[in-house]
């Protein structure tokens, strides 16, 4: 990582005027340069606010006046051209990353970053985030485009001058303000490279790499490591995406937005719109993480199929007095029986007459041991 380049390179400004005229400016100048190309200025200056990283103290504050026509101009990090270019080869596949707050600016303002080396400028387009915030702007170098819309650019990063260039291009009708701080070139972000491949979180101990959640705890041993290797006191982190939910217990631990998958289709439930894949909707499913159950008619969260009242909300006592399980509370049938019961009718001389078609309960011992059960509830 090489981290806080405003420390590490020289500031420089570059203005670049229609097409093809470019011009020098330095802020200490008391050059007049109005006609000749659009001023910028900067500064370095401390902001309360910033509290990005640790690395910097300070930061940076551009200030660039309205001016018509295409054409931007750019603040560039560079260093003593007899020094060289450098070679940022192993960062092919890292990002550019800095914090941007802006002060002032035009509506719906467009800023482009990139840097420049022995064959040419790669830039990148983005949207200025909203004014008075700071914002950590990530970049992949790999999805740089080069000039003019030519397509992506493929520069070789063995040789860069500019690590770090800053512009916006289409003119402006107003002051354009903002500040940089932690102006950064970084190996991975959130722990993996612009391929999506895991890259060391913990370079200096060699018995981790991985840190998903970007806690300080790794997510596992390497090979042929455990904790009493670690230089640094290393302990594993049982909560790799930090979501709350245990590894142990979590289907997607470096997930934090997902933790259960109840059908197994590798599907997250928050993500999966039927939870378990009995092709209803969650919306319409009364029983969404069942799948034998889809529907309850009357909401008593009674699953229809068990449900022997379907349209009538659960009433325990209603339910309780269908002495004969056919599914309705009936006079002649089930209130007979609670009567016949309670004057001590047992045998055949309770059941007699007093079931009702589609009973379950046909036999005197069936209704007897149900209303023995039954009289506590009543």
């Amino acid at each position: 990582m090489i981290s806080d380049l405003w420390s590490h390179w020289y500031g420089y400004e570059e203005y670049e005027l229609g097409d093809s005229a470019y011009c020098d400016y330095s802020s200490d100048s008391s050059e007049d340069i109005s006609g000749k190309c659009a001023k910028l200025s900067w500064s370095v200056t401390d902001d309360s606010t910033y509290s990005g990283n640790d690395q910097v103290s300070s930061v940076v504050e551009l200030n660039q006046l309205p001016y018509a026509g295409l054409g931007g101009s750019t603040l560039n990090l560079t260093r003593d051209w007899d020094l060289g270019s450098v070679d940022l080869s192993h960062m092919k596949d890292g990002y550019i990353q800095f914090d941007l707050k802006v002060i002032e600016s035009p509506e719906n303002q467009k800023l482009w970053v990139g840097l420049y080396g022995d064959t040419g400028v790669g830039w990148l387009e983005f949207d200025a985030p909203e004014a008075g915030i700071w914002t950590t702007i990530t970049v992949a170098i790999k999805d740089l485009n080069a000039p003019g819309g030519e397509g992506p650019y493929e520069g070789d990063l063995s040789a860069i001058w500019w690590p770090f260039m800053i512009d916006q291009w289409d003119g402006l009708e107003s002051p354009l303000v903002y500040r940089l701080g932690n102006i950064s070139l970084i190996s991975h972000h959130n722990g993996f490279n612009s391929n999506s491949e895991p890259v060391d979180k913990f370079p200096t101990d060699p018995s981790a790499s991985l840190d998903s959640d970007g806690d300080g705890l790794p997510d596992e041993w390497n090979e042929g490591q455990g904790e009493s290797d670690s230089i640094a006191g290393l302990t594993l982190d049982a909560d790799d995406d930090n979501d709350g939910v245990s590894d142990e217990l979590d289907l997607f631990p470096l997930d934090p937005s997902e933790n259960m998958d109840t059908d197994g289709d590798g599907i997250g439930n928050n993500t999966d719109s039927d939870d378990d894949n009995d092709g209803v909707d969650d919306a319409s499913d009364a029983f969404p993480l069942n799948a034998l159950e889809g529907l309850d008619a009357d909401g008593d969260g009674i699953p229809d199929s068990l449900d022997r009242f379907l349209l009538v909300p659960y009433d325990q006592d209603q339910k309780l007095l269908d002495i004969d399980g056919n599914g309705q509370v009936d006079a002649l049938t089930d209130t007979l029986l609670i009567t016949r019961f309670v004057f001590g009718f047992t045998g055949d001389v309770l059941i007699n007459g007093a079931l009702g078609e589609g009973a379950i309960r046909t036999s005197s011992e069936e209704i007897e041991a149900y209303l023995e059960a039954l009289i506590p509830e009543l």
